[in-house]
């Protein structure tokens, strides 16, 4: 700043033995560098004359300290809590669960003492970070450089290392489960950061050899029309060794090693901590300009970062500027390997799981949990580098472009809780559930926003569905026009009436009697919140109130289905009324003798049954006229059915039942 209107002088940091020139501010650079005697060091120039100032004799401008040690017994600040404007000395043990979070301008810790920062806590430094005595930070704590320039001295001593950062897996349910790291620490290697993982099964993905010009059937290396999201010659996956270096910003794949029970496991990467701006490399192959792009990156802080912020500072509504698609991956496991899901191994995991942002908003994964904001540390994920992005040619139909990190999208938390504008002021979002009665878990956000359209405006604010091939069942929306299968979609807010119509689509390749259930999961917008939403069955020609009554259960045979449901938002005359009651009150008894006892309450009369086999198959219509009826299915083998039973109020209710003699 200048220090004063009559003089006519800026001042800008410098460091020891530095020599500066130039008579304006622009001309000199900041370097934040602090004296352990308490000073910062300011040279001095003046408008007027170009004189080189050096080091020795700049201007000495006081800061203030505070020192954390251990006065008879109780430990406190010598000088009160730091803040960014202040020097803080950590000399006895601190630890921010008893002692809180702080914030200060440089931080120094002498030696024999240990600074924990445990889970949900930070510390914050604006410059420099220096390490005599030792860090740790757990799981869920954080810690932020805010200048880019920041360094971190004093870390690595000989072989000793004096930071260590923690990470905990999910919950792993086998040792086939993959968690997607990256490191948090400079100079970390495979066989110390991934030391408990399956020296095996440790990968990088190399972007450069992925294309996917065909798709399989049912993993059977036979290939059609298509694509899959599936390398098709499996050599973009890569074995990493392990002694080699984990790259801060790249993204690396373990299984865990040695695995007893489900649980999540703890890794620790020593080394100082990564600071600063980085540009990431990705690419694209243009051999092949129908499939995504895939990139495998990660967040290179120990703390987390802002997923509004990374997405504004590397993509764009346009695709010209930026060089990613404008969503975020993570890889979110809950389906179990299949040999007949698509991939390069004879097992293969659902595509359908991963957890997506996009500035739309967020979907959950396969695990049900819905991702927040924000990129945890040490947190590895996928991107897709659009087919525009600027870009330079490195080999045959190969080119780059750059993803950057920097410490303005770094936070003090992981934003895993938000306060909510005003409904009044809120995008009108719609996320919908689909379930099932064997653990089937898929989620989709329909959003009405501004900058978006009804069309495909690419993955910033429409993110797709993998291909339906590699998941069990899924749920999707769709455009008029059908051409995708969309697991986010963005829709103008101007489209967003009483009249408003989202086709839905589902897909399942479940071969047994089968419950499936789409309810909401959450809303936001004024709209949402004053409107019902109905689902339309189209199959079944009913419409049910989702927000009014509940979940829609249904059965359904294996297949796509992309013109059986709609999302509507008013009800219309229809051939039955809404559910009035749900299946509990149905009642399925096996008497003996092969026959079987079916009973409903409330005064209403069974109109018929529909008796479902596992192949969706259907083996019985059963005409009826009684609040309860008797029939004999002895012809039926012992196995699991469906009972989809009509009822006189003109409501459908369907049920799953063994048959056990």
């Amino acid at each position: 700043d200048r220090s004063s209107a009559a003089s006519d002088v800026y001042k800008r940091q410098i460091s020891d033995n530095a020599t500066y020139s130039g008579t304006s501010s622009s001309t000199l650079n900041i370097l934040n560098t602090v004296g352990l005697d308490n000073y910062q060091y300011y040279c001095q120039v003046r408008e007027d004359d170009a004189t080189c100032y050096t080091a020795s004799n700049a201007t000495r401008l006081i800061v203030q300290s505070t020192v954390w040690y251990d006065n008879a017994g109780t430990l406190e600040w010598s000088n009160g809590t730091p803040d960014l404007l202040t020097i803080a000395v950590i000399d006895a043990a601190y630890n921010t669960t008893s002692d809180g979070s702080f914030s200060a301008c440089q931080l120094i810790i002498n030696a024999s003492n240990l600074l924990t920062i445990t889970d949900n806590f930070y510390v914050e430094v604006e410059n420099n970070l220096t390490v005599n005595g030792n860090v740790l930070v757990f799981p869920y704590g954080s810690f932020v450089q805010n200048n880019d320039a920041g360094i971190v001295n004093g870390a690595v001593l000989s072989d000793k290392t004096r930071i260590a950062v923690e990470k905990l897996t999910g919950i792993l349910n086998s040792n086939q489960e993959y968690t997607y790291w990256s490191s948090p620490v400079v100079g970390e290697t495979i066989n110390d950061g991934l030391a408990e993982s399956d020296i095996d099964r440790r990968f990088w993905f190399n972007a450069q050899n992925y294309r996917d010009s065909t798709q399989e059937t049912n993993n059977n290396n036979a290939t059609v029309a298509g694509q899959d999201d599936i390398d098709d010659n499996a050599n973009d996956w890569t074995y990493i060794n392990a002694g080699s270096v984990m790259q801060p910003g790249v993204g690396y794949a373990a299984t865990h090693d040695l695995f007893v029970n489900p649980g999540s496991y703890k890794y620790i990467f020593e080394g100082p901590f990564n600071n600063g701006i980085y540009n990431i490399f990705i690419y694209r192959n243009d051999a092949e300009t129908a499939d995504n792009n895939w990139n495998f990156i990660g967040n290179p802080y120990p703390s987390a970062i802002d997923a509004n912020l990374f997405l504004a500072a590397n993509s764009s509504i346009d695709q010209t500027v930026g060089s990613t698609s404008g969503a975020i991956f993570f890889w979110s496991h809950n389906t179990a390997a299949s040999g007949t899901t698509n991939g390069n191994e004879n097992l293969n995991y659902s595509q359908s799981d991963y957890a997506i942002i996009n500035m739309s908003g967020q979907t959950a994964g396969g695990d049900g949990v819905m991702p927040t904001r924000h990129i945890p540390s040490g947190q590895g994920f996928f991107i897709s580098m659009t087919n525009s992005a600027p870009s330079t040619n490195v080999g045959a139909n190969i080119e780059r472009g750059t993803v950057v990190f920097d410490n303005s999208m770094r936070v003090t938390g992981n934003n895993s809780q938000f306060f909510r504008n005003n409904i009044v002021d809120q995008d009108n979002k719609l996320w919908l559930n689909l379930t099932s009665d064997n653990g089937v878990f898929n989620q989709i956000l329909i959003a009405y926003l501004d900058g978006a359209t009804n069309a495909d405006d690419g993955m910033i604010y429409d993110a797709h569905k993998n291909l339906s091939s590699n998941a069990n069942s899924i749920l999707y929306s769709l455009t008029d026009a059908n051409e995708k299968k969309f697991a986010i979609q963005g829709k103008a807010s101007t489209s967003l009436t009483l009249d408003e119509v989202v086709p839905l689509g589902f897909y399942t390749s479940i071969n047994v009697p089968t419950l499936y259930t789409i309810s909401i999961a959450q809303i936001e917008g004024a709209f949402m919140n004053d409107n019902s939403v109905y689902i339309k069955d189209l199959l079944l020609d009913t419409i049910h109130n989702l927000s009014d009554d509940g979940d829609y259960t249904f059965t359904s045979e294996t297949g796509e289905f992309n013109s059986r449901f709609e999302i509507v938002f008013q009800p219309e005359a229809l051939s039955v009324n809404e559910n009035e009651i749900d299946n509990s009150d149905l009642s399925i008894v096996e008497l003996g003798d092969g026959d079987v006892k079916f009973s409903v309450g409330k005064n209403l009369i069974i109109k018929q049954i529909e008796i479902i086999d596992v192949t969706g198959r259907t083996v019985y219509i059963l005409k009826a006229n009684n609040a309860t009826e008797v029939y004999n299915l002895s012809r039926l083998s012992q196995a699991a059915y469906i009972a989809r039973v009509n009822l006189s109020n003109g409501q459908t209710i369907t049920k799953k039942a063994v048959k056990l003699k």
